[in-house]
């Protein structure tokens, strides 16, 4: 006969624990007390030893979860969720028994871009956060091998009040709900992690799991502006009924962690996987096979459906509000030339839909439906402006970014140079005001500030932004503007330098950037721009530097018919090597104290001399991008053939493009190796390789790769000198496809 095993779960009343009880009213042999706050106050110790004393195993859903109010009233949040929770512990342990303690994603900080681990360090924004922690700690304290925390976040259920809910009951009222799209998390199905927390506490029950911390969050991740829209689109409305908005559009008592996403490896040790992503778990929840708990989505959906009329609300901690935005088509094609205004355009390459190159994909989360924009490029026969045929919305692009500035020794190196060269050639005094637009996390503007400058970043990937203000670099989360520029000019005062590091490139009105810059900067201030140069693109081959954030392709004459037209001149021209060929471009007000050195007409007369207004200049290139796409395939592809493995070498966007262009993929390539441990851990988009770190490339070394990071091959090909000296090979594919051993050092 099975023993009978008694059950106690507090907070009986909530969410969790009434799919808790659900769960083990499926179990003849559990005998259940559901509690709740009225039958026992976990704060009343005498009555919490009474009740443990009578059951065989406690699973504690109780807590104070007003988040906002905490900030007010941190003692009464810390009496039940730190001071009540010790006293529970501790009657588990008189009785010898487990308990499960449910906690929050709230104990750590937010502030990275990869998975928390169970044991990593934690730092929670806000008093909840902090009383939560501190019932983790009693519990693993008092209870060092029958505790069990078990922190989950985002949790939403078929009844009770959630988020879900929130939206649906939003939306039988107005038009359109704003939610934010720059927090994330694991949106947890609370079924699905009542039945984790119930078999976890019948292995506690047989000692055949560890004590200690569990991640009890749905696998993969995404904002609660993607949730919202998923879980509307499940049941059949219209998605584009819920709009996104940032945090800091709606600010609350208490912060948020802006990436609260759990790792779950520790669920290995007690014998169950991790558990299911959390697509999966919203359409269980929604779109369940049998009748569930509560019947009350049907007509929450009814009543949701359009035509309801739109009502004013007050912000709340519902994410956001309506801000009665229009809805825009994210792509646009590209009419007229965004320097001159000219409509004379040249075909150049056409590579069809393709992904974002910097849009990875989390593996837990379905890539069939992977959304792609046109890419091709055209150029202006009037100015030679090269240009991408279609724009992709900056937000779309921008707002959460995969890019961080390389920490290669050639980026590292350059960085110096440019701030030297920058604060020598304009005689830049020390103390003077520097911005840089689409700054990253900084690493050029501390360049500056070792030199003695006062520095401001502007930057729109709201993450970075803040990444860098952390590491001293102040850093507004903002693209920049003629209204960026008024600002900054209003609360900081005018710049003696505006700096655009391979950005100004990815800018589609570069005409207000220009008023901006004019603005912005002293009469002796300088607009230092450093783009790709379109020349070095066209001799080299390197069409992989195409990809949707690049809107535009430079030439020095192209820059210098676009600042003609608003007010400044190029006065400065500095070639460099780094991605493939670059040009730093320096330019001034026209009333401005410096001249025109004379490499800016050397450059004007070689860009017509080499063709470069000339249509057959374009055509021979396509020709040759047409070249790499048949030849490179076959090569890789018989190199696997051969029986060799191939993987890739660097993730850069560039990659995405050139990968995508030739169709190679994870047939074809086992893994990518990247240093940037945002990517690692992802898939690329289109080709759904996984990206791997480098010590995983160390210890599962290909025999070859394929440098996708092809504009740092000198340093990369001298970093792997001892890969190349075991036989291993690499394959460059521009400007010519061609395979690299150690012969070739």
């Amino acid at each position: 006969m099975t023993r009978s095993v008694r059950w106690l779960v507090t907070g009986a009343a909530g969410m969790l624990a009434r799919e808790v009880l659900a769960v083990l009213a499926r179990d003849p042999a559990a005998r259940v007390t559901g509690a709740t706050r009225a039958a026992l106050d976990i704060t009343d110790r005498r009555a919490v030893r009474a009740a443990v004393a009578a059951h065989d195993i406690v699973v504690n859903t109780a807590a104070w979860t007003d988040v906002n109010r905490a900030e007010s009233h941190e003692e009464e949040a810390y009496a039940v969720n730190g001071e009540a929770v010790h006293g529970l512990a501790a009657a588990c342990a008189a009785r010898a028994i487990p308990l499960v303690h449910v906690s929050t994603d709230y104990v750590f900080a937010g502030d990275r871009r990869f998975p928390y681990a169970e044991y990593d360090p934690t730092g929670p924004l806000n008093a909840y956060g902090r009383s939560k922690l501190a019932g983790e700690h009693a519990v693993l304290r008092v209870l060092p091998e029958a505790g069990y925390v078990v922190r989950t976040g985002w949790l939403y259920s078929r009844h009770g009040t959630n988020f879900v809910r929130k939206i649906l009951t939003r939306l039988a009222t107005e038009e359109t709900v704003t939610v934010v799209d720059d927090q994330y998390g694991q949106p947890t199905w609370a079924g699905a992690l009542a039945e984790r927390l119930v078999e976890l506490g019948r292995r506690a029950l047989d000692q055949d799991a560890p004590a200690g911390i569990y991640h009890g969050t749905a696998a993969g991740q995404t904002t609660w502006f993607a949730f919202a829209r998923s879980a509307v689109a499940l049941l059949g409305l219209d998605a584009e009924r819920v709009r996104p908005c940032a945090t800091a559009d709606f600010p609350t008592p208490a912060a948020r962690p802006p990436y609260a996403v759990l790792g779950q490896d520790r669920w290995a040790l007690a014998g169950l996987p991790p558990l299911a992503p959390w697509h999966e778990m919203l359409r269980a929840a929604l779109l369940p096979a049998g009748p569930g708990p509560d019947s009350s989505f049907p007509s929450l959906v009814r009543s949701a459906r359009p035509g309801a009329p739109a009502a004013p609300r007050t912000p709340s901690d519902a994410k956001g509000t309506d801000m009665n935005q229009e809805t825009r088509d994210p792509v646009q094609p590209v009419t007229a030339c965004r320097v001159c205004g000219g409509t004379d355009w040249q075909d150049v390459v056409s590579f069809g839909p393709l992904p974002l190159a910097n849009s990875y994909l989390d593996p837990a989360e379905p890539v069939d439906d992977e959304p792609v924009f046109p890419l091709g490029v055209i150029s202006c026969r009037t100015c030679r402006l090269m240009t991408l045929t279609h724009t992709v919305d900056p937000d779309v692009l921008y707002r959460t970014y995969f890019y961080v500035t390389s920490d290669s020794d050639t980026i590292a190196r350059h960085m110096r140079k440019v701030a030297e060269l920058c604060v020598e050639r304009f005689e830049i005094p020390e103390g003077s005001f520097v911005v840089e637009m689409g700054s990253n996390t900084g690493q050029q503007l501390a360049a500056f500030q070792n030199l003695g400058m006062t520095v401001l970043g502007v930057d729109p990937a709201r993450d970075l932004a803040a990444l860098a203000t952390e590491r001293g670099v102040e850093t507004l989360p903002d693209f920049f503007s003629a209204a960026t520029a008024t600002r900054v000019v209003k609360e900081y005062g005018r710049a003696r330098l505006l700096l655009g590091r391979h950005v100004f490139a990815h800018i589609d009105d570069v005409a207000d950037i220009a008023r901006g810059a004019r603005d912005l900067l002293e009469p002796a201030g300088v607009f230092a721009i450093e783009v790709p140069y379109a020349l070095d693109m066209l001799e080299h081959n390197e069409f992989d530097t195409i990809y949707h954030e690049h809107l535009s392709y430079f030439a020095v004459s192209t820059l210098s018919t676009l600042f003609e037209r608003h007010g400044m001149r190029v006065v400065d021209v500095e070639r460099a090597a780094v991605h493939g060929g670059s040009v730093i471009v320096f330019v001034s007000r026209d009333d401005a104290p410096w001249q025109p050195r004379p490499v800016v007409d050397e450059l004007r007369r070689l860009e017509r001399e080499s063709g470069f207004f000339e249509d057959a200049t374009y055509t021979a290139f396509a020709e040759r991008v047409e070249h790499i796409r048949r030849t490179l395939p076959p090569l890789v592809r018989g190199l696997v053939a051969d029986g060799k493995r191939v993987a890739g070498y660097g993730a850069p966007a560039k990659g995405n493009t050139l990968l995508g262009v030739c169709g190679l993929g994870a047939q074809d390539l086992e893994f990518c190796i990247d240093t940037t441990e945002l990517k690692q851990g992802k898939l690329q988009p289109g080709s759904h390789i996984p990206i791997r770190s480098p010590e995983y490339g160390a210890e599962h070394a290909p025999d070859v790769y394929l440098l996708l990071a092809w504009n740092y091959a000198e340093e990369i090909l001298r970093k792997e000198r001892a890969f190349l000296e075991n036989g291993g090979l690499f394959v460059l594919p521009v400007p010519e496809p061609r395979i690299v051993s150690a012969k070739d050092l």
